[in-house]
């Protein structure tokens, strides 16, 4: 049996301290593919409108339904990502290092769409919606990749989404038409 997930309290963050997102070297960063496209600088310049969180494996981010306003980007490690369907946690996905979540939470200011929990011991990256808004009032160049950064992942989490509900669809055909 798994151990639960330590729980966290709503827009309090993970829990734990956090640290400069500094400690990351950019080229950890340019290394996914989502940050490719980004300088050396723009790296740079990206850390520091950032947290970095050293979270152990069990450990929830946070919970479906919670208040949000902003989004990870994982750096080590694994996060799994789950819904609450008829009572029970239900498996959506299990992001890795280079994946950015929670960023509907930021740019809408909706509560969580889903639950995260790290799978195994990760590094996140933080960022709050008052520095990014800043950052994307800026008109950069930086601007508009880290904005096509937050969309990637959200057209990627909305094809998985897709490709799930064929799934289930496929599943209740065969059981609809067994003799």
């Amino acid at each position: 049996s798994t151990p639960l997930p330590r729980s966290i309290a709503p827009m309090v963050g993970p829990p734990g301290a956090s640290s400069p997102a500094g400690t990351i070297a950019p080229e950890r960063l340019r290394s996914f593919a989502s940050f490719s496209a980004f300088s050396h600088q723009e790296i740079r310049r990206l850390l520091r409108l950032m947290r970095r969180w050293d979270l152990p494996k069990d450990t929830i981010i946070f919970t479906e339904g919670s208040a949000g306003g902003t989004c990870f980007v994982v750096v080590d490690g694994s996060v799994d990502v789950s819904v609450n369907a008829r009572g029970r946690q239900q498996m959506l996905a299990t992001l890795s290092a280079g994946s950015v979540l929670g960023q509907v939470s930021l740019i809408s200011g909706a509560p969580r769409s889903a639950t995260c929990s790290v799978r195994s011991d990760t590094v996140l990256l933080e960022i709050l919606r008052e520095p990014c808004e800043r950052l994307l009032r800026g008109e950069s160049a930086l601007a508009v990749k880290f904005l096509a950064t937050l969309n990637a992942g959200m057209i990627s989490a909305l094809r998985a989404a897709d490709l799930r509900l064929m799934k289930l669809d496929r599943e209740a055909l065969r059981v609809d038409h067994s003799p």
